[in-house]
């Protein structure tokens, strides 16, 4: 008998122990897709909070730059200056508060959503641990 001959005589144990990896790494690909998406939304939401907060940022800088002549000038001809630089300043500090507030209530959801997943993945590891167990 020659060697190839008696592997097809040997019982297949790669057989049933291949299709365990298959059923496996099929349903680690459909859990991974499962808790992929609500991963990827609070990643998209992380940019649009980052841009919620520079845009912060640029207009507490032109709150400080509130004080130049080109932006005054216009409102000087209706209020005296110290009137108009405060109401100038007043308004970029408004709009930078709101900007900022808008950022930080994303980020408090998209903290909810990440502790979400996070229990969600948890309990998915802990259900695949007690399958593996039996």
């Amino acid at each position: 008998m020659t060697e190839p001959e008696a592997r097809r005589d040997e019982p297949r144990t790669e057989e049933p122990a291949a299709r365990l990896t298959e059923d496996m790494a099929e349903i680690t690909r459909h859990e991974r897709l499962k808790i992929r998406d609500p991963l990827v939304e609070a990643v998209r939401g992380t940019g649009v909070t980052a841009a919620l907060l520079a845009g912060a940022g640029f207009f507490g800088t032109l709150a400080v730059l509130a004080g130049t002549g080109t932006a005054l000038r216009p409102m000087e001809t209706r209020m005296p200056p110290v009137r108009a630089a405060a109401t100038l300043t007043g308004a970029y500090l408004g709009a930078s508060a709101a900007l900022a507030l808008l950022a930080v209530g994303r980020v408090r959801r998209a903290e909810s959503r990440s502790a979400a997943v996070t229990r969600e993945l948890r309990r998915v590891m802990r259900a695949s641990m007690r399958e593996a167990n039996r």
